[in-house]
């Protein structure tokens, strides 16, 4: 859909259009700027569309999370990931419990699933995958998200080193191959 709008200047009208286009393009978007009419003076008026993968304007309401391209799930993951971090940090270790990150966020840490609504399963030991060093320490109790589950995964760590931590999307066969210790 087009959205017109009124420049006042010839040289603001070339910066918008670009900026759009660049920041389109960023996004995976392909941005058509028009310059419609003749440029009379300092007036002209722009029109820009935006396509692409991204682009919902043909399939009607999205959510908020769809529009930027978030998935629940993996932010809730990244906010109990950065509470793991701040207790590894602060107690040198992995907390015995998910429920002992809660007191250490700043915002309402929620440790269920926005889609299946049950708990984040903990594995503080790890469940490792043959042929990988990762071992998946937070998980979606149910592969909830077309047949995928949502997981925290860690690499291994040596004393003195930071924590690494990732969310990761795995297809259920594969985290099928992950083997408790």
């Amino acid at each position: 859909m087009f959205a017109p709008c009124q420049i006042r200047s010839s040289n603001r009208c070339w910066i918008i259009g670009s900026l759009s286009a660049v920041m389109a393009a960023l996004a995976g978007c392909v941005t058509t700027t028009h310059i419609v009419g003749q440029m009379n003076g300092p007036t002209a008026r722009v029109q820009t569309k935006v396509t692409g993968a991204n682009s919902y304007s043909d399939a009607g309401p999205v959510s908020a999370d769809e529009a930027v391209g978030t998935d629940p799930c993996e932010m809730r993951l990244e906010n109990i990931e950065a509470a793991m971090l701040l207790y590894y940090s602060l107690k040198g270790d992995l907390p015995p419990r998910l429920e002992d990150l809660v007191s250490l966020s700043s915002d309402d840490l929620d440790l269920t699933c926005p889609v299946s609504h049950l708990e984040y399963l903990y594995i503080r030991g790890g469940l490792p995958i043959p042929a990988s060093t990762r071992v998946v320490i937070v998980c979606d109790a149910t592969p909830a998200h077309k047949g995928m589950r949502w997981c925290i995964t860690m690499a291994p760590s040596t004393p003195g080193a930071a924590l690494e931590l990732e969310p990761e999307e795995l297809p259920e066969a594969v985290f099928r191959r992950y083997q408790p210790n």
